[in-house]
């Protein structure tokens, strides 16, 4: 590679450095490749930004249906003198609220047999209000996490 001089203005061989042109050769095909990554990179943050998003809403949204089913699980026990203070989650659903019982059959399908019918037998009254903790901490982290991406994308661009 032959460069000039800058003192005497004579041409001058210069040692041939693979590592410079290589980093030469990515530069020049940098200038396709940058664009198209930011756009996949963008159009990749804004599906994962889109699902957090959802999973944080459905999930407030959800603790709001556990925690209705909670009050309703605790007024029909002390409507019963306190007498069924250990009602299971299974009788609960089973005789109150038939209308969501088929839960405990995804459960079985995606979940194994015998935590289900642990998690089933758990007493109402304790289950619901830890399930609306942690529906809710799970809905926090969720949103707060895209809105951290969304806070990124808008600094990056």
């Amino acid at each position: 590679m032959r460069s000039q001089n800058p003192i005497h203005g004579a041409m001058v061989m210069q040692p041939y450095n693979k590592a410079s042109q290589r980093e030469q050769k990515t530069a020049a095909s940098l200038w396709f490749f940058v664009p198209c990554w930011r756009r996949y990179a963008t159009q990749k943050g804004n599906r994962v930004r889109k699902f957090l998003l959802i999973l944080g809403w459905s999930s407030i949204v959800g603790s709001f249906g556990d925690g209705s089913l909670w009050f309703y699980a605790l007024w029909i026990i002390g409507s019963s003198g306190w007498n069924e203070l250990g009602m299971s989650v299974d009788n609960f659903l089973r005789q109150y609220v038939e209308i969501i019982y088929w839960v405990k059959q995804v459960a079985y399908y995606v979940m194994p047999h015998g935590f289900v019918t642990w998690l089933f037998g758990l007493p109402a009254l304790i289950y619901f209000p830890v399930r609306i903790v942690m529906s809710i901490m799970i809905g926090w982290w969720a949103l707060s996490k895209a809105t951290r991406m969304a806070e990124t994308r808008a600094s990056i661009a």
